[in-house]
């Protein structure tokens, strides 16, 4: 087995899977496909922000509440049988650190979009363009540039609320592919 790494933000990052585990991922390419699909909502229609300001905190909540379950739930004998299972793809990190990761990834997603929304909400881009006006003269490519960061912002904001969800339905799947072994486990 090769060395795991010290820091913790790597320790979740592979065990999640990596780069590869994210891009590849369909719970990473249905919302961007919805992003793409919903453009007019959040190019023309700035309501949106208020929907995962809403939202994501109970999420949040909820997510937390569910990771302790998951962490107490279960005898030893069931934390062992889940702690010596490695999947093919990722065999430095056992299956109970894969959900563990999961529900992590899950975590970090939604605080990231809170963050994120938040800053899209205090800091309009079109604000900042209408004072740089006040006190310069814009030209054109100038005013492109900005309005194209401030549409790529508000784009990037409305794919990680989608994606935050989606990382929900991943974890939910991954916590019923464990009842599965453990279900298989048992009948043996």
């Amino acid at each position: 087995m090769s060395k795991k790494p010290t820091n913790i933000f790597k320790m979740y990052w592979n065990a999640y899977g990596g780069f590869h585990a994210f891009w590849a991922s369909y719970y990473f390419l249905i919302p961007l496909i919805i992003t793409f699909f919903c453009s007019n909502h959040w190019l023309n229609n700035k309501v949106w922000i208020n929907d995962p300001l809403t939202i994501l905190p109970s999420l949040l909540g909820f997510t937390l509440a569910g990771y302790a379950m998951w962490l107490s739930v279960g005898n030893e004998k069931l934390k062992i049988l889940l702690s010596s299972k490695f999947n093919k793809k990722n065999n430095d990190y056992s299956l109970f650190m894969q959900i563990n990761a999961s529900f992590i990834h899950f975590v970090i997603f939604q605080i990231v979009t809170l963050i994120f929304v938040y800053f899209l909400k205090y800091n309009d881009v079109a604000n900042l363009i209408k004072i740089i006006e006040d006190y310069y003269i814009l030209y054109n490519s100038t005013y492109a540039v900005l309005s194209f960061l401030g549409n790529l912002f508000y784009a990037i904001g409305f794919f990680l609320f989608i994606y935050s969800i989606f990382t929900m339905l991943a974890t939910v799947l991954g916590i019923f592919r464990i009842s599965f072994w453990i279900d298989s486990h048992n009948r043996k």
